[in-house]
This record gives structure tokens, C-alpha cells and sequence, in this order.
């Protein structure tokens, strides 16, 4: 194996030398049209390794091609001087790439094993094309605006590529299979698209217009600047949007996060085990089917869609406008919000539960209201004296106080009422229901015909059972155990007290009203 070496310098007015055998190259005031260095290995493994150095100022070189059957092509900028510019470089398999000044217009590098390109911040015009293609590729951008890169090498080749935008910004950058880099600071970007691989994707404090990924566990991380749309394909993808927000987040199948500290216009995420959480906000919300989590904080959202199986969804203090959920035992966990907000909470098939355990004082809430918004705040959830926020149900099932006293009601169907702590009031109505207290003095009402309803946590001697419209006081009551339960039967409905059955029931536990 032997190298053969090449060492140049362009200045404007030396002649530049090439290989052996091959003449001198001239400039013409101050231009070259075409310098051309091509070395054609005699033997298997034998090499180029060429250094072109530029330094001088006010030349030009149309087409700088400096390539061979294996080759490292090294060109570097030895100062700063002005108005120096290379129209076309060409740059064969492997090269390295240190322009502090000089100006390349269009860069091509081949499919070799390695490109590593670094334009500096003393450009003074921008650059059209950046065109690498080995197994590994490096650009690092500068002060001048570049309006495309493209790299990737072979597929089943490609390793990954490392794209620095600096303050110049650039209109498009595109990588290809591998796992791949794109980080951005203060420079404009329009396009970002990545192949298949782990990409990550970072921006800065300029807005970006389209981040785009393909299949693979990809990160993209969008900064203050924001963006307008943010996509990403099938993989476990992590999308962290900044202050800045953005306009559409949409990832495809996979088990995505997505946290948004900016306001974010919609966000739609595909199959599989989603988390969503939104700070500032959001006009859409919709997850697609699999066990997903979804949490507002600040912000109020304006729209909650989430698909099939058993999903979670968090309204934080900012509100929400409508929540509504798919197929699957779902759960809604309500804030305390602004008294003039109002949220619709809808559920769909399975069984369904609306959560106020994280409002800091109790609440009055009924399954039973046909869709009409209730002032939870209150006693009377018809009063209009705006408290914690209006809510509004349809197709929940189960309903879960706050540590405080509550007020729970159901429907006519079954129902699981859980109090929590404090002294609570639950009805199941009709429907076969299940009654938690919790701690506290609770009472448990019971009306006629209200089905069999289970009392899960009596306690004797602190807890009350009121029965409505009941004739014929507690001597009218059935009393019996099963198991070890407590049984009674009154006016068409039965009354289950779990593991109650060594309990002596008095009168002085009943109410009747």
C-alpha cells in the first residue's frame, strides 16, 4: 500500500500544483476555472491525502475537485481573508472541511466513510447546497445562511450524521438513515427532516417551521423559538416543546411523551401508551388508542379527546372546555379552577370515573343532573356564585370526593362513590352501588326501590344510614347477615354492610327522613 501525498495552497495569484506528471494550474485575474485532481490507485489500498490550504483575499475558484479511489481530502482556511470563493467543491470519499472565511457555494462529498464540513462565522455570503453522503457525516454552520443540507450514507451503511446550525440559519436540512444530530441556535430554520434511527433533533431561539422525523426512537427538544409543526413516525418518540410553543405536534405509533411548557395549538399522538403534558395550554388534545396519560397544569385546554382502552386525564388549574374519552375504564381528575370556567366531561364505554381529590375543599357533585353544569363549589350546585370552576357530566360512572365533606350523588345505574376523608353525604340512587366514606362521620342515603347497594368501609357508632320516605321506622327493617356482612332490606332495596355481621345495628344508626 502507498500514499500519495498532495499539499496546496491557493492564494490568488501562485500557480497550484496538482499530482505528478500533471501540470501546474494558473490563475486569470484572480480566477481558476477548474482544478481537478483525481488519483486512480495502481495497486489495491493505495491512497490520496490531500490538503488544500486557502489564505490570501479577492479570488475565485469556479470548480475545486479533489477526489481519488481512496481518498482524505483535508481544506482549510489558514486566516480570514476576504472575498474568496469556491463555486463548486467536490470532495471525493472522506474529507475535512475547515472554512473560516472562504465561501463554498456548492459542496459535494461521496459515499465514502467520512465528511466533516465546518463553514465559520466569518462568511460573507451564504452557501446553496451541502451535499455528504459517506457513513458518517458532520456540518457545522456559521454566521452565513446555508439553503440546504442533505446527507446519509448507503442504506445499511449509514452510521449517523451531526448537523450544527449556527446563527446563519438554514432553509433545509436533510439527513438520512442512521441515528442522527440536528441542533440549532439563533439562525433561522425552516425544514428539519431526519430518516429512519434514533434522531435527535435540537432548536434554539428562532422559530422553526418543520421539524419532521422518520421511523425510530426519536427526541426532538424545540426551544424558545417554537415551531409551527413538529411530526414524528412510528417509534417511542420524546417531544419536549419550549416556551416558544408551536402549532401542531403530531407523533404516530409508538409509546410517545410529549411536555409542552409553551402554549401548543394541537397535539395529536397515535396507537400506543401515550403521555401528554401541556403547561400553557392547548386548543386540541387527542390521543389515539392505548393506555394514555394526559395532564394540563397552568393553561386551559380548550378541547381532551383521548381513544380506546384505559386512559388518565389530569385538567390542572387553567380549566378545560370539553373532555371526553374513549372505549375503556378512564379516569378524570379534576383541579380547582376559575368560577366562571366550565368543563364538560363525557366518557365513553366501560366504566368511567370523575376524581375531585385534588380540590383543596369539598364538593357537591350528582351523576344524576343530565348533562347540566353544576356549580361543585357549593351546596347548591345551582347557585351561580362563581366558587371552584362548573362542571358538567355525561356516561361517568363512579365519582371521587376530596378530603374535605362532600356531597356525592350517582344515577340510576351502578355506581362506585368514594368520599375520602371528611364527614360526606353519598347516594347512590338507583342501580346497584358501591359506597366508600372514607374517614370522617359520613352518611350513607338510601331512598326507596334503590336497588342493592354495598356500603364498603361502615363504621359503627360513626357513621349514619339515612333512608327517604321510609314508613314504619327501624322496626319496619330487615335485618340480617350473609357471610359477614350486615343485611338489610327496606322498601324494595337492600343495604349491604361489608364484614359488618357481628355488628349489633341500634336505632340510633339509621335516620329516616
Amino acid at each position: 500500500m502507498a500514499t500519495q501525498t498532495l499539499n496546496v495552497i491557493f492564494d490568488g495569484t501562485t500557480d497550484v500544483a496538482r499530482l505528478p506528471g500533471r501540470s501546474a494550474v494558473s490563475w486569470e485575474d484572480g480566477s481558476i476555472g477548474y482544478y481537478n485532481v483525481f488519483y486512480s490507485a495502481p495497486n489495491p489500498g493505495d491512497d490520496l491525502d490531500a490538503t488544500a490550504n486557502f489564505t490570501g483575499s479577492g479570488w475565485r475558484v469556479k470548480t475545486l475537485r479533489i477526489a481519488g479511489d481512496d481518498n482524505l481530502t483535508t481544506i482549510r482556511d489558514l486566516d480570514n481573508g476576504s472575498n474568496r470563493r469556491v463555486d463548486f467543491l467536490e470532495l471525493g470519499y472522506n474529507s475535512d472541511v475547515d472554512l473560516i472565511s472562504t465561501r463554498a457555494r456548492f459542496i459535494f462529498g461521496w459515499d465514502g466513510d467520512t465528511h466533516e464540513v465546518t463553514l465559520g462565522n466569518k462568511q460573507d455570503g451564504g452557501t446553496s447546497f451541502i451535499g455528504l453522503y459517506a457513513k458518517e457525516n458532520s456540518v457545522s454552520t456559521g454566521n452565513a445562511y446555508v439553503s440546504q443540507i442533505e446527507t446519509g450514507g448507503a442504506p445499511g451503511a449509514a452510521i449517523g450524521d451531526t448537523i450544527k446550525v449556527g446563527s446563519g440559519g438554514v432553509g433545509m436540512v436533510q439527513t438520512g438513515r442512521g441515528n442522527d444530530s440536528v441542533t440549532t441556535t439563533n439562525g433561522f430554520v425552516g425544514t428539519i427532516r431526519t430518516g429512519g434511527g434514533n434522531d435527535t433533533v435540537k432548536t434554539g431561539n428562532e422559530r422553526v417551521e418543520t421539524i419532521s422525523t422518520s421511523d425510530g426512537n426519536d427526541k426532538v427538544t424545540v426551544g424558545a423559538g417554537g415551531a409551527d409543526l413538529v411530526k414524528t413516525s412510528d417509534g417511542n418518540d420524546t417531544v419536549t416543546i419550549g416556551t416558544g410553543g408551536a402549532e401542531l405536534v403530531k407523533t404516530s405509533d409508538g409509546k410517545d411523551k410529549v411536555v409542552a411548557k409553551g402554549f401548543v395549538g394541537s397535539i395529536d399522538t397515535g396507537t400506543g401508551n401515550d403521555r401528554v403534558t401541556v403547561n400553557q395550554g392547548a386548543d386540541l388534545i387527542k390521543t389515539g388508542d392505548g393506555r394514555d396519560t394526559v395532564i394540563t397544569k397552568a393553561g386551559y385546554a380548550s378541547t381532551i379527546f383521548t381513544g380506546n382502552d384505559n386512559d388518565k386525564v389530569t385538567v390542572g388549574k387553567g380549566g378545560a372546555g370539553l373532555v371526553r374519552t374513549g372505549d375503556g375504564d378512564d379516569t378524570i381528575v379534576l383541579n380547582e379552577m376559575p368560577g366562571t370556567i366550565g368543563v364538560v366531561v363525557q366518557g365513553g364505554s366501560g366504566t368511567d370515573t370523575l376524581s375531585f381529590a385534588r380540590f383543596k375543599s369539598g364538593v357537591t357533585v350528582s351523576l344524576d343532573e343530565g348533562g347540566a353544569f353544576m356549580n361543585v363549589g357549593l351546596k347548591d350546585i345551582t347557585d351561580p356564585t362563581p366558587t371552584k370552576g362548573y362542571v358538567a357530566e355525561s356516561s361517568i360512572e363512579n365519582l371521587v370526593g376530596t378530603s374535605k365533606a362532600d356531597r356525592l350523588m350517582g344515577d340510576n345505574n351502578a355506581n362506585l362513590l368514594n368520599g375520602g376523608k371528611g364527614n360526606d353525604v353519598l347516594a347512590g340512587l338507583g342501580g346497584d352501588d358501591i359506597l366508600r366514606g372514607g374517614a370522617g362521620k359520613d352518611v350513607f342515603d338510601f331512598g326507596a326501590a334503590g336497588g342493592t347497594d354495598r356500603v364498603a368501609d361502615y363504621e359503627d357508632g360513626v357513621d349514619l344510614l339515612r333512608i327517604s320516605d321510609h314508613s314504619g321506622g327501624f322496626k319496619a327493617l330487615d335485618i340480617s347477615t350473609s357471610g359477614g356482612d350486615a343485611v338489610i332490606g327496606y322498601d324494595g332495596g337492600t343495604i349491604i354492610l361489608d364484614g359488618a355481621a357481628s355488628v349489633s345495628l341500634s336505632r340510633t344508626d339509621f335516620d329516616f327522613v
